[in-house]
């Protein structure tokens, strides 16, 4: 986190991370709009070529779910097929549920979680708790690379509703709760 006096500090998911090349005394506020100036320029690009199944309605939607994949899957292959996940949960209107939106939430308001999440930690009340809300939250959980915001606008066609990690750093995915909970069952078992 960038702390500066009289220096404010970017919005959550403005900034577009990739390699930039400054000279030596740049000033930070330079620096800081030039990467927010990228965001807009990629989140505009995509956004205008985004696939017509993708039902969100602006540009800031699809900042907020790209951040929202960035934080589920580090797997640029995997990617794609959160972001239909969770876009096939918002046309039904299902809630998110989303773990890096709860530790967001409760690292916002309290400080750097160091632990796991818990059962209880589901309940945090916060408008960025898609446990407890439906729809997206209310703004960006991080600044998305082109990965993400790809995913969002291009995701893979399916009819999966759910995942779970698979213990191994990616996950498993299922179209119904009953194959959801199986998957569960088998990777704690196999632990």
């Amino acid at each position: 986190i960038l702390v500066n006096k009289g220096f404010n500090i970017p919005l959550e998911g403005s900034l577009f991370p990739n390699t930039y090349f400054y000279l030596y005394g740049t000033k930070i506020e330079t620096v800081i709009y030039r990467m927010q100036q990228s965001m807009n320029k990629v989140l505009k690009d995509f956004w205008d070529n985004k696939h017509e199944g993708v039902n969100l309605d602006n540009i800031n939607e699809l900042l907020i779910l790209a951040s929202i994949i960035e934080k589920e899957t580090s797997i640029k292959e995997e990617k794609a097929v959160v972001a239909q996940v969770f876009l096939n949960r918002l046309n039904l209107n299902m809630k998110l549920q989303s773990d890096p939106t709860v530790i967001f939430a409760i690292e916002k308001e309290l400080g750097e979680l160091d632990r796991e999440l818990i059962r209880k930690d589901l309940s945090f009340e916060s408008d960025y708790n898609t446990y407890l809300h439906h729809g997206l939250p209310i703004g960006p959980i991080a600044n998305p690379g082109r990965d993400s915001i790809q995913a969002i606008t291009n995701p893979m066609e399916s009819n999966l509703l759910y995942f779970v990690a698979d213990g191994f750093g990616g996950h498993i995915f299922s179209e119904n709760y009953q194959e959801h909970k199986d998957n569960i069952k088998r990777i704690k078992k196999n632990k």
